[in-house]
């Protein structure tokens, strides 16, 4: 049995998860409402086989016109940006290559369906069902590390598995009287629009990942207990760092932060994410994601999130041509060459936050 839905039907979304076993933020009706791009749908596909479960949540894009028009398809289909990718109630690994392959020909048969010429899937690290997509159509693109700290642990066990590094880095920062505090006033959404514009700035990030105060507002607001918005503040109140971190199931997810760049020096997102971990401990949450690097690199902003723990996930994508010759003829219609690396080869830009 296989269901295609839609989020005007938010019980039948919610009930699609549930069917698959665990899921996190990324997944919920009201994240892929506000990441689904103006002019998108998004949808949940739900299969059932032998008494195995899957959901996966894509958003349908309209193909460019020259693309519609020399290939007679309407749509690709991507994830979001996060990590809502597919989830499974039986491990991939128990599955066999018969299972596998019905999979792959019923997803092959519902893209058909939509009109959907290629897909883009962004995997779950913490709940991975990448195992389902070894076969037919589907081509795995990346695997990147990210970092989790263990929520079962104490403070204090959590930082003697954390680096050296981390432990002087943060007794640095306590010199400075930092607070932290979960905080979604207004002073606080400003604050942390600041520090993640600056932010954003520093790393010449592209426009489609930049926010103003109102999204954050409506971000916190429509995620309602799933949204918790922190901020490092001075002794003089002001926000030196800010972060947004989203809760679900147990799993808590850093989704957006960043430091003010005068405050840089004072070493505050880390403590910040520290208070965050302990309080989530305190509320016997099990993991809380840090993510890796940029776009998967094994750079800076990895190295700083391993010094929390050594406990490491795989972030994995993974791409599927549903039509090898009209997704050929899609790249040249708009002057493009069908072999290039990015994906898809047809487009040239990717969703944002």
């Amino acid at each position: 049995m296989s269901t295609v839905i839609t989020l005007d039907d938010e019980s039948a979304w919610l009930a699609g998860l549930e069917s698959a076993g665990g899921y996190d933020t990324y997944h919920l009706p009201a994240y892929q409402r506000l990441a689904t791009p103006d002019g998108c749908t998004s949808v949940l596909l739900t299969y059932e086989s032998e008494g195995v479960h899957v959901a996966l949540p894509l958003t349908l894009r309209p193909l460019p016109a020259e693309v519609r028009r020399a290939t007679g398809y309407e749509y690709d289909a991507t994830s979001v940006y996060g990590y809502p990718g597919p989830v499974c109630d039986v491990p991939a690994d128990n599955l066999g290559e018969e299972w596998r392959r019905a999979f792959a020909d019923w997803f092959t048969k519902v893209c058909a369906e939509l009109s959907v010429l290629s897909v883009f899937v962004r995997t779950n690290p913490l709940l991975d069902a990448s195992g389902l997509f070894t076969t037919g159509p589907f081509v795995p693109r990346s695997a990147t590390p990210t970092v989790a700290v263990d929520l079962t642990l104490g403070r204090e066990e959590r930082l003697a598995r954390a680096s050296a590094h981390h432990r002087r880095a943060l007794r640095k920062s306590a010199q400075h009287g930092l607070t932290f505090v979960r905080d979604h006033s207004a002073s606080a959404v400003t604050g942390f629009t600041t520090c993640y514009l600056e932010t954003m700035a520093k790393h010449n990030a592209a426009d489609s990942y930049l926010l103003d105060e109102a999204r954050v507002r409506r971000m916190l607001t429509e995620l309602g207990e799933h949204a918790e918005l922190w901020v490092a503040r001075k002794p003089d109140g002001e926000v030196a760092s800010a972060a947004i971190f989203l809760r679900t199931n147990g799993i808590v997810q850093y989704h957006l932060g960043g430091t003010r760049t005068a405050d840089y020096a004072l070493g505050a997102a880390r403590p910040l994410f520290e208070a965050v971990a302990e309080e989530s401990h305190r509320r016997g949450d099990r993991w809380l994601h840090l993510g890796g690097g940029v776009g998967g690199d094994n750079d800076s902003l990895l190295r700083f999130k391993g010094g929390f723990g050594p406990d490491r996930f795989t972030y994995r994508t993974i791409t599927a041509v549903l039509d090898e010759e009209a997704y050929r003829a899609a790249a040249r219609a708009v002057g493009l060459d069908p072999d290039r690396a990015f994906f898809p080869a047809y487009r040239t830009a990717g969703l944002g936050v």
